[in-house]
């Protein structure tokens, strides 16, 4: 992963911590502390020193806390940075129910909590997709998996198989991909190869106008889209193993 790369991952993180802080307590990073189980002094350091940040860890630790305020698996991961949490919360007030917390919540949320279902197709026919002749794809379909917004009419779902895409995405997960949809820097996205045909999710990454893909292997460089890769989708949901919608 490159160091930009790496950049927008932190900034992702931390712009979604203000998020959540004001909507769970108000702005109120002391009161947040507590009810994250954190020191009072932690995020207030990370949040004032640019230099400072958190990972994977912290960031799952937080849903986890959150999950029954309507906090999901890699909520602090998505791109919300054009949001602005003083438009949906008054900072001196912070939420008093549950209820209202999640639809605070659900705001930022990219995705509304309905279950609408989408293809679960296998690895190999989704390389070979294509959305003038989706009908060649489509004969690969095992079943419908349910999601949590409307999806596109090319809308495919895919299920991971064993650990080469950890930990970010585990075995039985199942990842929903819209071929139609924008691609953004630092949006996980499934991609074929052009030389050998298989096909992998990477994180995408803008670049001096061009886009590269780096794998999820930090130790692997990434490689130029058009000249290695072919584009198939954005990753815009991700199903965990253990919910059933």
């Amino acid at each position: 992963m490159s160091e930009n790369d790496r950049d927008t991952e932190k900034q992702i993180r931390l712009h979604n911590l203000r998020i959540l802080i004001e909507i769970a307590a108000g702005g109120n990073q002391t009161r947040f502390a507590e009810m994250a189980g954190k020191r009072q002094s932690y995020f207030s350091n990370v949040l004032s020193d640019p230099k400072k940040s958190f990972g994977r860890a912290v960031a799952s630790d937080l849903e986890r806390r959150f999950a029954d305020f309507g906090l999901t698996r890699f909520w602090m991961e998505m791109d919300r940075r054009d949001k602005d949490p003083k438009k949906y919360v008054n900072e001196n007030k912070p939420a008093e129910t549950v209820d209202r917390l999640a639809c605070l919540i659900d705001a930022f949320a990219e995705t509304p909590a309905l279950p609408p279902k989408v293809p679960l197709v296998h690895w190999e026919y989704a390389g070979s997709f294509d959305s003038s002749k989706n009908h060649l794809w489509r004969a690969g379909v095992t079943y419908l998996v349910g999601v949590d917004k409307n999806p596109s009419e090319n809308c495919f779902s895919l299920e991971i198989k064993g650990d080469s895409f950890g930990p970010t995405f585990r075995d039985g997960d199942q990842v929903v991909v819209d071929p139609d949809a924008k691609w953004a820097s630092g949006n996980f996205v499934v991609v074929a190869c052009r030389e050998l045909g298989g096909v992998s999710i990477k994180r995408a990454i803008r670049e001096d106008g061009e886009w590269w893909v780096a794998s999820l292997d930090p130790q692997i460089p990434a490689r130029k889209l058009d000249e290695f890769y072919r584009k198939i989708g954005k990753i815009t949901w991700i199903q965990s193993k253990a919910i059933a919608l």
